[in-house]
């Protein structure tokens, strides 16, 4: 062979090798590239099967119903539903395209909502983060009104019952309520129609508002959403709603400096990487509850640190959780009462979002956190167990099956399955009254210049004649029996100095009595007086104030001169406070305030009083042979669905005698009314409630002002007032203006 045929062989040779090299690169950089794009493929295929299989194929058709569910309208115009749905693909395309979450917020449309006999021009957008809420047949929508009956000016949310996971977050608040005396929000079952197309069935759903707060039967206050040790921790979409102050939500806020100062003392607790201080103030019950009731459903998800909010309740100065965005998941049968904490734990610890969950099982200490919320778990999983055999879940239940029973099957099997594992492997301690083992005796006059504290498992004693001054901004704490029995000619006086900001705070479920006692001097509680700012901003309403307290009596006491705040007394979720041939006098502004409660005034007189003498929201409040003389605003004032009696009682020389509003019930029998500037006025005032009803018998009514819409259940006939009877009280030209 020569040298020519050498080389050419030798280049097809090479020629070979190069062209199978290069093969091999092709195939090798093929199946490389081929993998990414196969593995991306897979991923958003596997995104958009899970999310078809979730919104379509576990959801049942939706069928004509045979029950019924009232219908919410809405009338929206053909331009907004056009830009509502370019919104949707545009969240959904995002979404489809990087897997994040949406966190912009969207514009309001205008809309027409009908519900009910109701109606109200209102706004409606598109909510939320996560895509199950921007499904083409069923987008969450929120909507806000401008007023008008029921509606008024509240926000609602409108959501596919999938985003509640159907039938449990209803089943953990009506739990978080009766349970845990906890926040519940409510969504009430609805077809919704939107220009008379059916949309199936949808949760109307409570706002986090002013609404809900009165609802649950609290007090006036805010909620709030916050990160904690200041950020929110999670995906990469939620960090960015992180700001350089850190993030914080304030969903509702009551006007005023007051309540922005205070938003502000609160939510910095959540920043300052002090979490000692912030836990001070937490409901424990209430948090130990929430996390219990997420230990049954072995879910993490309602206490990640994105989805928390929280309540500050003022009158307690606690804040309160709320449940939401909840889920289920079995308990492994073959897991034991301590591996199923070891699981639950193990994910706090782990997650970051979860951390303020992890640092309050640390502050409390694990031992005692385990034993707490497993107790808590199992009395959740008691209640529950009970709460779906009830009328009340069977149509709530029937309702939502009409278009999910599959899903709610499927979520009623596992939550059968939780109970029994729970009630087998958690045994119930019911041990949780302290006994009465320590007294606290006063037999002499003391001075008290720092709190004063009563303790649960703690009767206080309190011999006749004995004087209790406060002194240097010092207040009571009462949480256990108070037994004050001083008698006509050795009473017993609780006086705060002149220059003392001094205040009583009763909140126990112990029997109490107070007879021949005077109440001398004193002022609504405000910490702020003896600490430094943001360390104690507590403060109440009232110099003399009862939460959540029952069997309180005060017999033959007189209460007077108080220097501040804006009552005398507040009861606040109190039941049989009874008030017996007592005396209030030169009082300040309100004598004696009832919120949420029941209380029977028997005998007494109020006399020179600021402002109302009784004022009653949400209560039952009984008066009999009582006077009132000179009350500079109303007498009697109810409202917010209270229901009062008054017989054989006289009110004289006042501005507004009686006063029924807001689906209030006023019922008087044998009343004498003598030089008041009006005797009864009926009217209207927050557009949510029904109008209100009275029934006066045995009384003659001289002048009066009743709207057209309250309900005259009495025989005596009146005229109606076209005047809107708002507008000219409050001190425009009746009753008399705050001056709190």
């Amino acid at each position: 062979m020569n040298d020519s045929s050498v080389k050419k062989s030798i280049k097809k040779l090479f020629s070979i090798k190069g062209f199978i090299v290069c093969a091999m690169l092709i195939i090798i950089f093929y199946l490389i590239w081929g993998g990414v794009i196969n593995r991306a493929l897979r991923f958003q295929a596997a995104q958009i099967r899970d999310y078809i299989q979730k919104e379509f194929l576990e959801i049942d058709s939706l069928i004509t119903n045979t029950i019924h569910l009232d219908t919410i309208k809405l009338s929206i115009t053909n331009e907004e539903i056009f830009s509502i749905e370019k919104t949707r693909n545009q969240v959904l395309k995002r979404y489809f395209k990087t897997g994040d979450m949406n966190i912009k917020k969207h514009s309001y449309h205008e809309a027409f909502a009908e519900y009910k006999n109701y109606s109200s021009i209102s706004k409606i957008k598109l909510f939320g983060m996560n895509s199950d809420h921007y499904h083409k047949n069923k987008p969450s929508l929120r909507l806000k009104f401008k007023g008008g009956a029921f509606f008024a000016k509240k926000k609602l949310n409108l959501l596919s019952p999938k985003t509640r996971s159907f039938q449990i977050d209803h089943i953990y608040n009506q739990a978080y309520k009766n349970k845990f005396e906890g926040i519940s929000i409510n969504q009430t079952p609805v077809i919704l129609s939107v220009n008379k197309k059916c949309k199936g069935i949808y949760f109307l759903e409570d706002f986090f508002d002013k609404y809900l707060i009165e609802k649950n039967r609290k007090k006036e206050s805010f909620i709030f959403e916050s990160g904690f040790n200041n950020k929110f921790q999670g995906s990469e979409p939620i960090s960015k709603l992180n700001t350089e102050d850190a993030y914080f939500n304030i969903n509702t806020l009551p006007k005023g400096k007051k309540w922005e100062t205070l938003a502000k003392q609160v939510i910095d607790l959540f920043h300052n990487n002090n979490p000692n201080k912030l836990f001070e103030i937490i409901d424990a019950k209430k948090l130990n509850a929430v996390i219990g009731l997420c230990l049954f459903a072995q879910d993490h998800h309602s206490l990640l640190d994105i989805n928390l909010h929280w309540y500050y309740n003022p009158v307690n100065n606690k804040l309160e959780p709320l449940i939401r965005e909840s889920y289920i998941h079995k308990i492994p049968a073959n897991y034991s009462a301590d591996l199923i904490w070891q699981e639950f734990y193990k994910k706090v610890v782990s997650e970051p979002a979860l951390r303020l969950i992890k640092e309050w099982i640390f502050y409390q200490g694990e031992k005692y956190s385990k034993a707490i919320i497993s107790q808590n778990m199992l009395k959740s999983a008691l209640y529950i167990k009970g709460y779906i055999e009830t009328d009340a879940y069977m149509n709530f239940i029937s309702k939502v099956n009409t278009e999910f029973s599959y899903n709610t099957s499927k979520n009623e099997t596992i939550i059968k399955h939780n109970i029994a594992q729970t009630i087998s492997k958690i045994d119930l301690n019911e041990n949780n009254q302290l006994p009465y083992d320590s007294t606290e005796i006063i037999s002499n006059d003391i001075t008290i210049n720092k709190d004063f504290i009563i303790d649960k498992n703690t009767t206080l004693i309190i011999k006749a004649g004995v004087t209790i001054t406060l002194i240097d901004n010092t207040n009571m704490y009462i949480y256990g029996k108070v037994d004050a029995l001083g008698d006509i000619s050795n009473q017993i006086n609780f006086v705060a100095d002149e220059n003392s900001n001094s205040s009583i705070y009763i909140n126990s479920l112990e029997e109490s009595t107070f007879n021949f006692c005077k109440f001398i001097g004193l002022s609504a509680l405000n910490n702020n007086l003896k600490h430094p700012l943001f360390k104690d901003f507590w403060q109440t309403s009232s110099s003399i104030t009862l939460y959540e307290s029952r069997n309180v009596c005060f017999k033959n006491c007189l209460f007077t001169f108080n220097r501040n705040g804006d009552d005398m007394i507040n009861a606040v979720r109190c039941d049989s406070i009874t008030f017996n041939n007592c005396h209030f006098e030169n009082i300040l502004f309100d004598a004696l305030d009832s919120d949420f409660s029941t209380i029977e005034v028997q005998s007494c007189k109020f006399t020179v009083v600021g402002n109302d003498a009784i004022d009653g929201s949400g209560s039952n409040i009984k008066v009999s042979t009582s006077l009132f003389e000179k009350i500079s605003d109303k007498a009697i004032s109810i409202g917010e669905e209270s229901y009062m009696i008054i017989l054989n009682s006289k009110i004289q020389d006042s501005e507004l005698a009686l006063v029924v509003k807001d689906g209030s019930l006023l019922e008087a029998n044998g009343i004498s009314l003598e030089n008041n500037r009006m005797d009864l006025i009926a009217f209207s005032k927050k557009a949510e409630y029904s109008p209100p009803a009275f029934n006066i018998s045995n009384g003659t009514i001289y002048n009066y002002l009743i709207d057209k819409n309250a309900k005259n259940l009495g025989e005596q006939d009146y005229y109606r007032t076209s005047q809107i009877i708002e507008d000219i009280l409050y001190g425009t030209l009746y009753g008399k203006a705050s001056e709190k």
